[in-house]
Parts: structure tokens; sequence; C-alpha cells
């Protein structure tokens, strides 16, 4: 629409029907820019602890419980990438097996405006990575590095 409205302007001036073009006095808004605040270490430990039970809950009649989560390699896995990189959430669901280079401790990502980049990563998170892919299925056919344990569709 800013487009439109501008080029209407132009026309009003060209014709003569108003002075001056009054949407270039208008300054144009600027994006808000709010400071990133990286987690913690505390905040890092306290999203890892939390990857092996879920919460701790209670059903009527019965005694407080929680349950193992069994994909918590491939969580510990997600969750260290996406710290360690900063990679997009969507970058990492695009993420494949063969841009993941764990000799070198890169990954290789696809990201906005398709321009390919070159990411380091820790060998925490290298050891991680490792984990997870020695325990996932070898028969699915899918090359993504994170799979949700339903079939490929």
């Amino acid at each position: 629409m800013h487009v439109e409205l501008s080029a209407l302007w132009a026309w009003t001036v060209h014709e003569g029907i108003v002075p001056h073009h009054i949407v270039h006095d208008i300054p144009a808004p600027r994006p808000e820019q709010r400071a990133i605040e990286p987690f913690t270490e505390a905040d890092i430990r306290a999203m890892l602890s939390s990857l092996d039970k879920s919460k701790v809950y209670s059903r009527p009649g019965k005694r407080e419980c929680n349950h193992s989560l069994g994909s918590s390699l491939r969580n510990r896995a997600i969750l260290l990438v996406l710290v360690d990189t900063g990679l997009r959430a969507s970058e990492l669901c695009e993420l494949r097996i063969k841009d993941v280079d764990l000799n070198n401790r890169r990954l290789i990502v696809l990201g906005k405006g398709s321009k390919e980049r070159v990411i380091p990563f820790s060998a925490v998170t290298s050891q991680a990575i490792w984990r997870y892919e020695s325990t996932r299925p070898k028969d699915l056919g899918n090359d993504f590095v994170c799979l949700t344990g339903r079939p490929a569709s």
C-alpha cells in the first residue's frame, strides 16, 4: 500500500494538484531493537536436566509420579545445537545428516534467502549429536538429523 500511496502523491505533484510530495516528509518507522539476552549456564543446566524425566504430576487417588522421556538423547542434541550455534529452529528442522561434519565439528546450513553458511559447534555438542545418531533407526530412509519417531510421510 505504501508504494501505491507514494505513486498517487507523485501523480498529484506531477499534475500540479499539490505543491510537494508530502509522503517524503514522513519519517519511516524504525524497527524495534530488542536486546537478546543469552541463557546463563544455570539456565542451560536446568534445561538439560529436564530432558530425561517428565515433570512430576499427580492423578486423583494416586501418588505423585513422573515418567521417562524416550527421546532424551535427541532432545539433548537439539538443545545443544540450538544453544551452541544460534541456528533458527527452521534451519535445524531442515538439517540433513550429510550437512553434519562431526570430525571437523561444523554444520552446513541453508538459511534465509537460500544462503549457505558453515557453522562450527563445540566438542560437547558433537558428542551429543554422535550419541543420538548412534541410537536412531537406520532403516527409516529419512536423512533428516532430527527424527520425531513417526515414519516419514
